[in-house]
C-alpha cells in the first residue's frame, strides 16, 4: 500500500483544509500542531504500522525541531495536502 493510499483512508483534516495546505505545503515537513493532532497522526499511521515498535521517525519527530536537518523526512504533506508518513508499513 502506497502512502498516498494510506493518506486517502487516514486524512487528518478536511477536504477543505487539506486543500488549502496543498497550495504551499505538498513535501515539506509535517508535524503535529498540538497534542490531539499527534494522537490523531499516531493512531492513523503509527499504531497500524509494522515499525512502531522502537520506530525513530517517532523519536525524531518529537526530539528535533522541524526545521533541523535530523527532522524525519518521512513525516510530509502528501499531494492531497493530508500528512502523511511515507515509512508507513502496513501490519
Amino acid at each position: 500500500m502506497s502512502a498516498k493510499d494510506v493518506a486517502d483512508n487516514r486524512g487528518l483534516y478536511t477536504d477543505e483544509h487539506a486543500k488549502l495546505i496543498m497550495a504551499n505545503s505538498i513535501g515539506k515537513p509535517y508535524r503535529p500542531s498540538n497534542g490531539s493532532e499527534d494522537e490523531m497522526f499516531y493512531e492513523s499511521y503509527c499504531d497500524s504500522c509494522k515499525r512502531a515498535v522502537g520506530c525513530p521517525i517517532v523519536c525524531m519527530a518529537m526530539a528535533v525541531d522541524i526545521d533541523d536537518e535530523g527532522y524525519p523526512k518521512e513525516w510530509v504533506y502528501g499531494d492531497d495536502g493530508q500528512p502523511t508518513c511515507t515509512a508507513f508499513e502496513e501490519k
